[in-house]
């Protein structure tokens, strides 16, 4: 035998994502210089874990967590949506 292909219809139930709960505005964790643009500038690290739905930030900021980094230039904007998911508005771009 070289190959077996399987074909299976069926329903699912409806995907319902988490839902995260706020938890106030974002706090940096700590600071840390980040060379942006030529120079050495001075921002705020965000533990990821600790933003809850709503919070925002504003670059050029640093948001960690266990397996990635995400790095926010200067204009770029960040929301904590109701899932959880980081919104990501970059500086310039509309």
């Amino acid at each position: 035998m070289v190959n077996i292909r399987l074909a299976v219809i069926g329903q699912r139930p409806r995907l319902a994502f988490p839902s995260a709960q706020a938890k106030g505005a974002a706090k940096a964790a700590r600071e840390r210089k980040v060379y942006f643009d030529g120079k050495f500038v001075t921002c705020p690290v965000y533990d990821r874990p600790t933003l809850g739905a709503g919070a925002s930030i504003s670059g050029p900021a640093i948001v960690q967590e266990h397996g990635t980094t995400t790095v926010l230039f200067a204009g770029d904007t960040c929301k904590v949506v109701p899932s959880g998911e980081l919104l990501i508005e970059v500086g310039g771009v509309k």
